[in-house]
């Protein structure tokens, strides 16, 4: 098809239209790569398409895709053996969820005929327990559960008691020696736990001296009284590191065997929501799916040019190909000619991409191997 008459008839805007309704990003991008099919059969399975969404919507309240965020690189980065991060994980499971979710649902389904998206269901893979297993180990993009093992249990624990030990320690400095101290807090430097001492007393205070202020006034000292706790908790932190890397490591590795199958959900749950949309956009806009030929047959009626208002576009009726096979419009400036026209062949180029048609039911419209426009 002609892409000038793609765009003299405005088709784009009808693409832009349905692409507002897409949830997935990747869907919006899939829309406008939408053409019109001059094979008959193609043209009415789309139609079929779209007319299943619609039903699973409207009538059994099917809420669409579940949003997710496009896990294209991270799919690739797993299968290569790469770790992913906390925030990397919980997408791929949101997409785990979103497949879960669709193929659950259109199943559930026993009524109607909806041969397309159970086909599309059924293609679908799922992976509950991995899915639930990221949830429930993963709370967000920087913070893992205590649970998601033992060993990363037993070493928060530690570090939270060393804390409590550390500070208590630091607190009889505070208390006993507070004219020593420029502040009566306890403070950080080097990821270690100090005191701010001020530089006259800097010999009364044993330890280690971290940091100095600017002015030379405060010294920052580790009294030797807590340097082995110090030094047990920079360790039991550094193994919690690595706990969690090795968590997020053996994550990883479960979706890296079945990464392949999910970039196939990418594309199913992509295509899933492109027909969603068109289906909203019919609701929307009042449209209805036209019966389709390939005899050039055309018998449109109170039809209404999508792209002018609603509230000010005049329904008419255009027949075409059944007694006769060609069609003079005349009539004065500002008549409606043109955009009788444009609407005839924006609603054949329609139905061939599956979209319904501004119409009443009944209305019918044929496929073509070529639409010519020559508007101006």
């Amino acid at each position: 098809m002609d892409e000038k008459v793609i765009n003299s008839l405005q088709f784009n805007n009808i693409l832009s239209f349905i692409s507002s309704y897409c949830v997935l990003p990747s869907a919006k991008d899939e829309v406008f790569k939408i053409r019109p099919i001059i094979d008959l059969k193609k043209a009415e399975e789309l139609l079929k398409y779209t007319q299943e969404a619609y039903d699973l919507i409207y009538f059994y309240s099917f809420s669409g895709v579940e949003y997710f965020d496009d896990v294209t690189d991270e799919l690739e980065i797993s299968l290569r053996g790469g770790a992913l991060s906390m925030g990397q994980l919980l997408k791929v499971a949101s997409l785990m969820r979103s497949s879960r979710l669709f193929s659950s649902f259109v199943q559930s389904v026993t009524e109607g005929d909806f041969s397309i998206f159970k086909e599309k269901a059924s293609s679908v893979y799922t992976e509950n327990y991995l899915e639930k297993e990221i949830f429930d180990k993963i709370f967000s993009e920087d913070q893992m559960s205590d649970n998601a093992s033992p060993l990363l249990a037993e070493l928060r624990k530690k570090i939270k008691n060393l804390n409590i030990q550390i500070k208590e320690k630091l607190q009889f400095y505070v208390h006993t020696k507070s004219d020593y101290l420029q502040d009566n807090i306890v403070t950080m430097r080097e990821d270690r736990y100090v005191i701010p001492v001020k530089s006259e007393y800097k010999n009364k205070i044993q330890g280690f001296v971290h940091d100095c202020s600017q002015s030379g006034s405060t010294y920052f000292i580790e009294p030797i009284e807590v340097l082995e706790m110090n030094n047990r908790l920079k360790t039991a932190i550094f193994e919690e590191k690595t706990e969690v890397e090795r968590i997020l490591k053996e994550l990883s590795g479960k979706v890296g065997l079945i990464a392949n199958f999910l970039k196939v959900n990418i594309a199913i749950l992509t295509e899933i929501d492109v027909n969603c949309a068109k289906a909203v956009y019919a609701y929307k806009t009042k449209a209805v799916r036209p019966l389709l030929n390939g005899d050039g047959n055309i018998n449109i009626k109170q039809g209404r040019h999508p792209l002018i208002d609603a509230q000010k576009v005049v329904p008419i009726d255009v027949s075409l190909g059944l007694s006769y096979h060609f069609l003079l419009i005349s009539g004065p400036n500002t008549g409606g000619k043109t955009v009788t026209l444009k609407m005839v062949g924006l609603f054949c180029l329609m139905a061939m991409a599956g979209i319904f048609i501004q119409a009443s039911l009944s209305s019918c419209v044929s496929v073509f191997d070529n639409v010519f426009s020559d508007i101006g």
